[in-house]
């Protein structure tokens, strides 16, 4: 399994706004010293623990301890090999703390967290990012997360980078942004997911979300020496999920393939026109910040 490497630094883990004991062997001290310092600092909004490989026993007082801290905003505890019983302890603390951005990658995470994830995002009223790159998510977990989303207005970024969903999950995600108006940030790439087409219907979704533009509405007008047309982005979406939906009927979708069938290519056009027009139209001038996968 990849594993996305952060720098070291011989820099004082403690700043200003942040705790970074990043590639650390937490020992007990370390843990002490923590929960003293979110104690005593009061601004410290980020806690950074990436490739500490902290223990079940832990990980589960430190959340203890940080559950009373009110200020905190981002846990970072990607590359900590937690597995799915380490996934349960976070998502129980995360389900009430008041964090905005959860990472959790390269975590050696399986299918069966996807009904525990999906309950964070159910409960949690203020996540905004929750990153999971570098799994083994599957679609079963992808479905789970698809249901979540339908119902939640705060989550912004969903980063699935590198796992294992195919059709069927990025099928529920994509019928999932016909009505989600929040997220604007799905990132899919190095999946299983069968269709071009597919992959770039979640994108013009989010950049709709993004725009503050309506799918049903939003409409890309094709010209062509045998009149006008117009098409809504939502009637783009739904060719990406037939063209999935086809692919599977030929093809086990478990498995991992470039393969672009004839009824997602015929389309591609379209979406770029999309993405021309949305550029073309919206109020506001600047990209800075977008992050729309593909």
């Amino acid at each position: 399994m990849l594993k996305h490497k952060k720098p070291t630094t011989n820099a004082s883990p403690i700043s200003s706004d942040k705790l970074d004991f990043k590639f650390s062997e937490l020992n007990s001290k370390e843990l002490q010293t923590i929960v003293e310092t979110l104690n005593s600092e009061q601004s410290i909004s980020t806690l950074d623990l990436w490739g500490c490989h902290i223990s079940r026993d832990r990980l589960r007082s430190l959340l203890s301890a940080l559950g009373k801290y009110r200020k905190l905003e981002v846990l970072d505890l990607g590359d900590n090999y937690l597995a799915d019983d380490g996934c349960s302890i976070v998502c129980n603390f995360a389900k009430t703390a008041m964090i905005t951005t959860l990472i959790l990658d390269g975590n050696s995470l399986t299918d069966t967290v996807g009904a525990m994830l999906a309950e964070v995002l159910t409960t949690n009223p203020i996540l905004r990012t929750l990153s999971l790159r570098n799994n083994g998510l599957g679609n079963t977990s992808a479905v789970h997360l698809a249901n979540a989303l339908r119902k939640n207005r705060t989550l912004k970024t969903l980063n699935l980078y590198h796992n294992a969903i195919g059709g069927q999950g990025a099928r529920a995600l994509c019928a999932m942004l016909q009505t989600n108006r929040c997220l604007i940030s799905l990132d899919l790439r190095c999946n299983a997911v069968p269709t071009h087409s597919l992959l770039e219907a979640i994108q013009q979704l989010c950049l709709c979300n993004q725009r503050g533009l309506d799918p049903y509405s939003s409409t890309v007008t094709d010209k062509s020496a045998t009149g006008t047309s117009t098409t809504t982005i939502r009637t783009i979406a739904r060719a990406g999920l037939a063209s999935a939906s086809l692919f599977s009927l030929k093809h086990d979708d478990t498995e991992r393939t470039d393969v672009e069938d004839n009824v997602s290519y015929s389309y591609k056009p379209l979406l770029q026109r999309i993405s021309d027009q949305i550029d073309a139209t919206s109020n506001d001038d600047s990209d800075e910040g977008m992050h729309i996968c593909i």
